[in-house]
């Protein structure tokens, strides 16, 4: 059983031979010493800080805990968001002893009784029942001449042909980069409307609030007089850049404008002298082309009722598979919910049927 005792600034729990203190004061600072990589899917005090989202709350606490693993060999830190049923943890490219993973695991489901689900990002712990899925990554050299001599061949001779076609064939461009708060809606809005047509992809939230939401520090505006080429955002967290991604006009697909803006951004963040330039997951090939190193993670949802959420999966694939219309399917899956002994479920088998 996990006891409580509560000290002056924090409390501490202990069970085992791991204790575990949510730290309560200066959590900001602890954060940023003590969690490595410092790159934006570790810092919860971005991504969760309401006053980049609203205005008015400025001097408002960042909506997330902070928590000192204490053991034999050592220490570790973990930040957590909780909204309602779901939860994050920060252990993106982190890697935790698995025992001491499950032990932090039970414990939030303890601490927290709603908590149904927490979402992992690419870490390096292997998890029983999250997929092992790959990482990318840029380790960025001194100079542009160093990172180009690695390039493949054809690689490298691409990112002169390319931007030669698009003066030759379009007309001479420029790529501009903005901080964040000079990235107006209407970019946003064409970001969003390229990526909805290259990948089906829909926000649906306010345009600003994807900015917010991410982490977004800068943004790489490639246009030609008044048309606007390609789009790209990145989040700078000090030697560490993470690229969000990036979006093209489709009429000019042809000319691999997003290949051009991506190698451009890249050149100029070797003239700041970062360090790393992290690219997510995924196996597109722009990733492995620009020097990109793979790296074994895992990604996935920790469920605090496992067999439910696999029978979620089976009904939902079952379901899905039926010859009806979607009306008759969500309704299949509204009576299936019923007999789901908990409404987190149930909800998550109708978001199935929606997708």
């Amino acid at each position: 059983m996990i006891s409580v005792n509560k000290v002056k600034r924090f409390e501490r729990f202990g069970r085992g031979n791991m204790q575990i203190t949510e730290i309560t004061y200066e959590k900001v600072q602890k954060l940023k010493q003590n969690v490595e990589p410092n790159v934006i899917h570790n810092r919860f005090d971005i991504l969760f800080d309401s006053t980049l989202n609203n205005q008015d709350r400025g001097g408002a606490t960042p909506d997330f805990e902070l928590f000192k693993l204490e053991f034999e060999n050592g220490e570790f830190y973990i930040p957590v968001h909780i909204d309602g049923d779901k939860g994050r943890v920060g252990m993106y490219l982190r890697r935790l002893e698995k025992k001491y993973w499950q032990e932090f695991v039970s414990f939030l489901f303890k601490r927290y009784p709603k908590l149904e689900d927490i979402w992992v990002l690419h870490t390096y712990t292997e998890l029983s029942g999250v997929e092992a899925k790959p990482h990318w990554h840029i380790d960025l050299p001194d100079s542009i001449e160093e990172f180009d001599a690695a390039l493949h061949t054809k690689t490298r001779y691409n990112t002169k042909w390319y931007p030669k076609k698009i003066r030759e064939n379009i007309g001479e461009y420029e790529i501009v980069k903005l901080p964040a708060a000079e990235i107006k809606e209407e970019i946003v809005n064409q970001y969003l409307n390229w990526k909805y047509i290259s990948h089906g992809y829909v926000w649906g939230k306010a345009p600003l609030e994807y900015l917010s939401s991410a982490g977004i520090t800068e943004g790489y505006l490639m246009k030609c007089q008044d048309l606007v080429l390609a789009i790209g955002f990145i989040c700078t967290t000090e030697d560490n850049v993470f690229f969000e991604n990036f979006s093209y006009n489709p009429q000019y697909e042809k000319y691999s404008l997003g290949n051009v803006l991506l190698h451009y951004i890249i050149s100029d963040l070797i003239l700041q002298r970062k360090k790393k330039f992290y690219l997510l997951g995924g196996n597109l090939e722009y990733k492995r082309r620009y020097n990109g190193i793979r790296t074994e993670t895992y990604t996935g949802h920790i469920y605090r009722h496992p067999f439910f959420a696999s029978v979620v999966e089976k009904i939902s694939q079952a379901i899905n598979k039926m010859p009806f219309s979607y009306r008759i399917r969500k309704r299949c899956a509204k009576f299936a919910g019923l007999f789901l002994f908990n409404r987190y479920y149930a909800r998550q088998l109708k978001g199935e049927i929606l997708k």
